[in-house]
Parts: C-alpha cells; structure tokens; sequence
C-alpha cells in the first residue's frame, strides 16, 4: 500500500509538471495569438484607411474628368469663334480684292479709296494669320485635354483596382481578426483548464502524500502488532507447557 501510494505521489508530480509546462505554453501561445491579433487589427485599420485614400482619388479624378469635360467644351465654344473670324477675315479679303480692283479702274478718283482697301486687306490677313496660330493653339490644348482624359480613365482603372484589393483585404482581415479572436479566447480557456489541472494535481499529489505517510504509520503499527503476537503466542506456548508439566506431577503423586 505504501508503495502505491508512493507511485502515485511520483506520477502525480510528474503529470503535475507535465501541466505546468503545458500551461506555461499556452500562456505564451496565448500571448503570440495577442500580438497577431493586434498586427490583424493594425492591418484592417491600413486597409479600410487606403480604401478611403482611393475613394477620395476616386472623386478627385471624376471631379478632374469634370473639369476636363467643361475645357474641352469651352475649347469647342472657341473653335466655334475662331472659325467664325476666319470667315470673316476671308470674305473681307476678298472684298478688298474687289474694292481695290474697282478703284484702280476708277483711275485717280479712287486711289483714296484703293488704299484703305489695301490697309483693309492688310488687316485681313493678319486676322487670318492669328486666327490661324488660335487653331494651332487651340488644337493643342484638345489634345493635351484628350491625354488628360486618357490617362484620368487610366486612372481611374487602376483606382478601382485599388479599391477592389482593399475591400477585399479588408474582408479577408476582418475573417483573419474573427478568427484569431476566436483562438484567443480558446487559448484562453485552455489556460484556465490547464491551471485547473495543475491545481487538481497539486491536490492529488498532496493526498498521495499523506496517503503515503499514513501508509507507512500503519506498516509500522502491523509491524509492532505483529511483534506483540508473537510474544504473546511464547507466553502462551510456554503457560501451556508449564500447564502440561504441573498436570503430569499431579498425576505422578496419585
């Protein structure tokens, strides 16, 4: 019995240690499970921070297209003028032409008249010849304004792009932040078990103990009941043999 208690004292200790070692590695899983928690939920805020950056981007480009619509526009008001000028800088020029051909054949009389028309005609085709670099001008400024637009819709892509990753960062991020919880609170639990169980084998142990020690009081106490019997059984060996001797006298003497 007190071998067994022993035994048992021994396993419960080891299994003891055992517990106390599993439970020291789940507080440290516990505390990693924290940590990766904490990086999860750094991440979502990343994630939900570049979401808004590019639908904010998203707005400044549609306001950019906007505003690159209403050039253009304006850009076509002006083509509208200038061609308009450019006609009337032609029909002047060709009016000139006429009114110089007339005053030449008017001979003296209309050489007053000739040379207005000739200053007429000089302005016309400087008003041609600006109307002309206005063209120029304004033809690159539509092709600028149409890169422009090109590379907002390229843009735009690529914003999109960017928000499609976020969101779904964001959603994986947010499954990866359930799911830490998740094992954080079952670590958690098993911290509590485990030191549930060390506690538990601590007892046990302690009992197997004093089971031991009260083991070993009663091999003691069978050991002197033994001793005693054994006495006792000498000194009633012994009376008997006395008992038997007086007998075989008392016979003797009758």
């Amino acid at each position: 019995m007190r071998s067994s208690a022993t035994d048992t004292e021994h396993r419960t200790t080891t299994i003891g240690a055992s517990a106390e070692e599993t439970s020291a590695t789940v507080a440290t899983v516990a505390a990693a499970t924290e940590e990766l928690n904490a990086a999860v939920e750094d991440i979502a805020r990343q994630s939900e921070r570049a979401l808004a950056i590019s639908r904010d981007a998203g707005r400044r480009v549609g306001d950019g297209r906007e505003a690159i619509g209403g050039l253009s526009a304006a850009v076509g008001d002006i083509v509208g003028v200038v061609d308009l000028i450019r006609s009337v800088a032609e029909q002047t020029k060709l009016l000139a032409l006429n009114a110089t051909i007339e005053a030449a054949r008017a001979g003296e009389a209309g050489r007053g008249f000739g040379v207005v028309a000739t200053e007429v005609k000089a302005l016309a085709g400087q008003s041609a010849a600006a109307t002309e670099s206005i063209s120029e001008r304004i033809r690159a400024v539509e092709e600028s304004a149409h890169r422009c637009m090109t590379s907002i819709d390229g843009i735009t892509g690529v914003i999109e792009e960017i928000a499609g990753a976020a969101s779904a960062i964001a959603a994986a991020v947010q499954q990866q932040s359930t799911a830490t919880q998740e094992i954080a609170r079952s670590m958690q639990m098993a911290s509590t078990a485990t030191d549930d169980v060390s506690a538990n084998v601590g007892t046990v142990a302690a009992a197997a103990g004093e089971t031991g020690r009260a083991a070993g009081e009663v091999a003691s106490a069978s050991e002197d009941l033994a001793g005693q019997t054994e006495r006792l059984r000498s000194s009633v060996r012994a009376f008997l043999d006395r008992a038997r001797d007086v007998a075989g006298t008392a016979r003797a003497a009758a």
